[in-house]
Order: structure tokens, then C-alpha cells, then sequence
């Protein structure tokens, strides 16, 4: 299990706009993106996507993160929503 320290956590939500938080062990480790309001620069490489809620603020940006990682031949995605 990592330590705390060992995790970056990379994003922004800006209310009523968009939500997306790369978490991840060290920069370029396994992680999780926790919403997918808005396609960031580090998200397309994580395979695992929590989605808190089904608002277009949170979810945008799915469709993206699936073609990207679909065309850039990456392994098959986890999508987690309530």
C-alpha cells in the first residue's frame, strides 16, 4: 500500500462547470480519476474513472476519455458510477 506522501493529486472543479481529480502513486503509477467533467492533461493515461454523480459537470468528458484511450490502443477502462 502506498503512503500518503507517495500519491499525487492533480485537477480542479470549478462549480457548476466541471470536476476532474487525477489521483495517482508517484506521477506516472496506477490511479483513479474521481469525475470526468472536463478531459485533463493526466486523465487519459489512468484506467479507472469514479464518477460521483451523473450531472453533465461531472460526467462531460467520458466519451473523451474512452475514444482517447480506444485510439491510443491502452487496456480496457474501469467506469464506476452510482
Amino acid at each position: 500500500r502506498p503512503a500518503l506522501g507517495e500519491w499525487t493529486i492533480r485537477g480542479a472543479s470549478v462549480a457548476g462547470h466541471w470536476t476532474a481529480i487525477v489521483a495517482r502513486v508517484g506521477t506516472k503509477g496506477d490511479g483513479v480519476v474521481f469525475d470526468m467533467g472536463r478531459l485533463c492533461e493526466h486523465a487519459a493515461s489512468v484506467g479507472t474513472v469514479l464518477v460521483s454523480h451523473g450531472h453533465a459537470d461531472h460526467i462531460g468528458a467520458l466519451h473523451l476519455h474512452a475514444r482517447v484511450r480506444h485510439m491510443t490502443a491502452r487496456d480496457t477502462c474501469v467506469y464506476v458510477m452510482p
